[in-house]
């Protein structure tokens, strides 16, 4: 619902985009953390667009498995293979996440998930190369150089230039 509300409206502002984003449940401290962000970009010109899988199409994820998938997704999603200390990584910071509260069968659809997620994303940057620069305001697990949507984003496009800055 968010990333159809976001792709329906051309923002003028910060506020504005705020607006739209408050109106699905949410934890995200939008104005705190994100509001001058958010004015930078849309006074800079950058579109605004919603880069995450929605949440209906993850659940059947969940539910049936990758190959519910779209197949352009699916194909961002296996460019990428994860070592070991990725792996290891992403077990840590979800279990960390969740308060170490998971049962160990959970961790590995959460991962599952965060990598769908985070090829989703990078896949909807990619369809903005044209423009040139590109502007990617994630929470800071999605935008990890080191098994992020970067690392999707470098899998097809090896040339692009990324910074990644988090907080």
């Amino acid at each position: 619902k968010q990333g159809e509300r976001l792709q329906a409206n051309d923002f003028q502002s910060a506020d504005a985009l705020i607006e739209i984003l408050k109106q699905e449940s949410t934890t995200w401290p939008y104005e705190q953390h994100y509001k001058a962000l958010f004015a930078e970009a849309i006074d800079a010109g950058y579109p605004i667009q919603a880069a995450n899988i929605n949440r209906k199409t993850l659940m059947e994820v969940f539910k049936k498995g990758n190959d519910s998938l779209p197949e352009d997704l699916q194909a961002v999603l296996a460019s990428v293979s994860f070592n070991k200390a990725q792996e290891a990584s992403m077990v840590a910071e979800i279990k960390e996440s969740h308060c170490g509260m998971l049962h160990d069968e959970m961790v590995k659809p959460l991962i599952n998930g965060q990598r769908i997620r985070d090829a989703s994303m990078a896949q909807s940057m990619l369809s903005l190369k044209d423009q040139g620069k590109v502007v990617f305001i994630a929470g800071s697990g999605h935008t990890r150089n080191d098994r992020g949507a970067p690392v999707y984003i470098k899998a097809q496009l090896p040339q692009a230039k990324i910074l990644s800055i988090a907080w």
